[in-house]
């Protein structure tokens, strides 16, 4: 396990308060956590990029007996770059499309369902896309790529093109 340390302002706790201090990153999820060697206990720590008045109440339990999404963001690997692209996830709540927009693991997006469960994230609450983000070639391709993915993209799920506003991202 790698431990790192954050400066006020890197990450936020769920209940909204900004951190400082030791963390580490679990691997395959890429999900931060608070780090103690006093304590076993963690919290989820959401990065300040994905962090917004949203995120809070997107994590609290959603009534029905579904559990929440969690923020992600992806890492993409040697195999990733070989191939060009990643697969990107994104949810968002019906309530209110423009300010909830969160990237998911793929896990999390596998977990939407119409059946009430403590594993799984209820389809009725959110809209959800999934983009095969180019991530290699010439700059102007892979510009031109992503815009028109987000242009097909913003058609049905609303917002995607300014939160994905970095067409280069991940770009190598």
């Amino acid at each position: 396990m790698n431990i790192l340390k954050s400066e006020l302002g890197d990450f936020y706790t769920l209940d909204g308060e900004q951190y400082k201090g030791l963390y580490y990153i679990e691997k395959g999820t890429n999900i931060a956590y608070t780090y103690s060697e006093n304590t076993k206990k963690r919290k989820v720590l959401v990065p300040y990029y994905v962090y917004n008045t949203e995120t809070f109440r997107m994590r609290s339990n959603v009534k029905g007996g579904y559990r929440s999404p969690i923020p992600f963001k992806p890492s993409p690997t040697d195999y990733d770059y070989k191939y060009g692209y990643i697969t990107r996830y994104f949810l968002q709540k019906r309530t209110s499309p423009q300010n909830t927009i969160i990237e998911v693991s793929e896990d999390d997006y596998s977990a939407l369902s119409p059946s009430p469960s403590p594993t799984d994230i209820s389809d009725k609450v959110y809209n959800n896309i999934s983009i095969d983000w180019v991530i290699v070639g010439n700059e102007g391709y892979v510009t031109d790529s992503n815009k028109k993915l987000l242009e097909n993209a913003e058609k049905s799920f609303r917002g995607i093109k300014n939160y994905l506003s970095n067409l280069l991202e991940f770009y190598k």
